[in-house]
């Protein structure tokens, strides 16, 4: 299987979980810290298997113990403002806002990784910020509830965490990397809050452990494909655009499967804004 069959099974499984992740949260009454512990945990078995098929290597933690901690901390905090964002927010929106997330890493990489940044990545950044004006606003009134402040703070943390995951994906295996930096995520949220483990048990209802584990296989499949496309030889210049198409295919994917069909001219025009803008900033 070549690369680009892998990016199309990555934009897939990406829109997906998207779905997943609001039908998922859109009614749902367990503890989220609960529910984020359980995805992580859930990815990192999920992915684990993997590494350990194609040989699994231990990242240096001992080596990087600071990054190690940052990825589990931002990880952890940012997938639980996901699924408070997503419980208040249709996916379409909440998958819009959080392409802010690239402008985060784009300037915390130019100050931690000396990136450079041109007119071309402020002429990106620009398009997305008026891509999240447009699909926030309800006629002429920008609306900011609690989703879209979750949603930010996401943004704000992923992004850091995107930095750092570069810097230390340079440093070890990729897959090995992720299954680590998942149950890290996971285990870091069950520790500042102990008592989450008891309130994991309404999950494990035979539905609603079904609806998390398909959930967590298709963002942990999503990221696989994404690593395996670039490391058999696709371009990252070709790669990026196609991935970037399950934007838009997640607010279509929301008005034909969760029926989220509020102001759709809106969000397609923001959904193809923010995807020439994240193109650009690539």
């Amino acid at each position: 299987m070549g690369w680009f069959a892998f990016i199309i099974i990555s934009v897939i499984t990406s829109t997906a979980a998207n779905l997943y992740r609001r039908a998922v949260m859109k009614h749902d009454t367990n503890d989220v810290i609960a529910s984020v512990a359980l995805f992580q945990i859930l990815g990192a078995i999920i992915i684990g298997i993997v590494a350990f098929i194609h040989g699994f290597v231990f990242p240096p933690i001992t080596t990087y113990p600071i990054n190690f901690l940052l990825s589990a901390s931002l990880w952890g905090t940012a997938t639980f403002m996901l699924f408070k964002a997503s419980q208040t927010l249709e996916a379409s929106v909440t998958t819009i806002i959080v392409t802010l997330s690239s402008f985060v890493t784009i300037i915390s990489a130019i100050f931690f990784l000396h990136v450079p940044f041109g007119p071309t990545d402020l002429i990106g950044t620009i398009l997305i910020i008026a891509s999240v004006v447009i699909v926030s606003m309800k006629t002429k009134t920008l609306v900011l509830n609690k989703g879209v402040f979750y949603a930010l703070g996401f943004c704000l943390l992923a992004g850091l965490a995107y930095t750092n995951d570069t810097y230390l994906v340079h440093h070890t295996n990729a897959l090995s990397y992720l299954t680590v930096s998942s149950f890290n995520a996971g285990l870091f949220l069950l520790l500042i809050r102990p008592k989450t483990i008891l309130k994991m048990k309404p999950i494990f209802t035979e539905r609603k452990f079904m609806r998390f584990f398909i959930f967590a296989l298709f963002s942990s499949v999503a990221a696989m494909t994404l690593i395996w496309a670039i490391n058999i030889g696709g371009n990252i210049a070709q790669i990026a655009p196609i991935a970037q198409s399950g934007i838009i295919l997640t607010v279509i994917s929301g008005d034909i499967f969760l029926k989220e069909n509020d102001n759709m001219g809106r969000k397609i025009i923001a959904a193809i804004l923010v995807t020439i803008g994240v193109l650009l900033l690539r």
